[in-house]
């Protein structure tokens, strides 16, 4: 199971388990669009994995989840269609703030 939650806030190259051929039938990826689109409690989120772990997935799912509301899914989709550049500029500045206070520390 991998959670990649993150992964459009990488400040370096990111690497997913998910990029291992040999193992793809047996990878759960668990993410979602609270962090890369700034929607902190709107809680989309997703899985994907091969069709036959998802088909068990979904038997469970169906019974213990209920699903998002229709204005956080509107929202995911309106991040995917319009903010994808906003992404990068957030992701800029986050690291330009960590490159700050790493060189005050090293300073001190």
């Amino acid at each position: 199971i991998s959670d990649e939650i993150y992964s459009s806030l990488c400040y370096d190259n990111y690497y997913s388990i998910c990029q291992c051929k040999d193992i793809k039938d047996k990878i759960i990826l668990v993410s979602g669009f609270s962090k890369m689109f700034s929607m902190t409690g709107l809680r989309v989120g997703y899985v994907a994995s091969s069709e036959y772990i998802m088909k068990n997935i979904i038997k469970v799912h169906q019974y213990n989840v209920s699903s998002a509301t229709s204005i956080s899914q509107y929202a995911a989709l309106e991040g995917l269609k319009c903010s994808l550049n906003d992404v990068v500029y957030m992701k800029e500045q986050f690291k330009k703030r960590r490159d700050y206070v790493y060189n005050r520390l090293k300073d001190m």
